[in-house]
């Protein structure tokens, strides 16, 4: 078996905000605009009673600019936010 050894260095510049300053996310689909955004969890399970999800996903949920309909969002299909305040 070998290693990967790394070399060089990598600058990575990260920028952070409330889901409450985000005011347009990039999806596969292109760019939304968005209100009313809400960090949620998103979970995955079989019926039963009390519900027990079996997964986890975080997630946003927001009001799309596009449809005015509330939408649920796994974080992994974030690819890209504006923010106001960061």
């Amino acid at each position: 078996m070998t290693q990967a050894t790394m070399r060089g260095t990598e600058r990575v510049h990260v920028a952070a905000a409330a889901p409450e300053q985000i005011k347009s996310i990039l999806l596969a689909d292109g760019w939304h605009e968005i209100a009313n955004c809400e960090l949620t969890q998103f979970g995955i399970g079989e019926a039963s009673s009390p519900p027990a999800p079996t997964k986890l996903y975080p997630s946003l949920q927001f009001r799309d600019g596009k449809s005015s309909k509330t939408v649920i969002v796994p974080l992994s299909q974030v690819l890209a936010f504006e923010a106001t305040g960061y």
